[in-house]
């Protein structure tokens, strides 16, 4: 059996959720009977199949501002790390870590060992 991060769980139980939890209309389809989950918000998460945007990843972690010291692009993190070397050991080469489950390119200063999600 696998884990919660190889098995893409996650982003299954995410979807379950959304099904599960959204909106369910009357008879005439009028009338909201119990909302917890617009309709749209549950059709925009199964077509995504459960994967949260960078921007819903961002949101959802401030750990990455806060433990990862730096977060922005490649070039950016790297320009930090040289101006601040001293302060770094002598065996490491380059500052940029690649954010985890990030589609989009985000780097951090620190290579965070838990994922946003997990």
């Amino acid at each position: 059996m696998g884990s919660w991060k190889s098995t893409a769980a996650a982003e299954a139980y995410r979807c379950l959720l959304h099904a599960d939890g959204r909106e369910i209309k009357d008879a005439r389809n009028e009338h909201v009977v119990r909302s917890v989950v617009s309709a749209d918000t549950a059709r925009a998460v199964l077509a995504a199949k459960g994967k949260l945007s960078t921007t819903e990843l961002v949101r959802l972690r401030v750990r990455y501002f806060t433990d990862g010291l730096v977060l922005g692009s490649k070039e950016f993190v790297e320009s930090i790390f040289e101006a601040q070397r001293e302060l770094f050991g002598p065996r490491r080469k380059n500052g940029a870590r690649r954010m985890a489950g990030a589609e989009d390119a985000f780097y951090t200063l620190r290579q965070l060992r838990i994922r946003p999600l997990d």
